[in-house]
């Protein structure tokens, strides 16, 4: 993260700064790129998306109503979780949500935290504080499954192939 607010874009040969995007009210806790974007979330409750080319934000997401602590990001779609216990699927394209995945439908409970995100092109897999790893269907946004069994926090998730791998608070895989 960075506590000055702000996203840097370095030129690995030599570490000059090329630019420094400074829209971000707090705290930037991840940063995902795919191509020439960037997509960052900050403890503002915002994520925002930045174009290597420009020296502004080109869109600046709202709609969680706690800090944004994950996301994942491809050519089309973003998704993020956050302190609201919420996972959103934003159309990048049209700028519109795709999806508000909530307690409300079957996710994690209100205001559990959203700590990590993996996905591949059929399922979204988030984790959170409690304690649960849901499975989002990638087209429908409906909740495919609820994995109980951690004791804590659900702190990383990876996809690869037909593998979920999660970890969490109490040592556990």
């Amino acid at each position: 993260g960075s506590r000055d607010h702000t996203v840097r874009l370095w030129a690995r040969s030599n570490g000059d700064i090329l630019r420094a995007f400074a829209e971000h009210t707090a705290e930037i806790l991840a940063i995902r790129v795919h191509g020439r974007r960037a997509l960052s979330a900050s403890w503002d409750d915002t994520l925002r998306l930045w174009h290597a080319d420009r020296s502004a934000c080109t869109w600046n997401m709202t709609g969680h109503t706690e800090s944004v602590f994950c996301m994942e990001l491809d050519a089309n779609v973003a998704v993020s979780g956050g302190g609201d216990g919420v996972v959103r699927a934003l159309d990048l394209t049209h700028r519109v949500d795709l999806a508000v995945c909530d307690e409300d439908c079957g996710g994690h409970a209100r205001d559990e935290e959203v700590y990590c995100l993996a996905w591949n092109q059929e399922i979204v897999a988030s984790g959170a504080a409690d304690s649960v790893v849901c499975l989002w269907s990638r087209t429908s946004w409906h909740l495919l499954a609820r994995l109980d069994g951690h004791v804590g926090v659900v702190r990383s998730i990876c996809i690869d192939g037909w593998k979920l791998v999660s970890g969490g608070d109490k040592r556990k895989v």
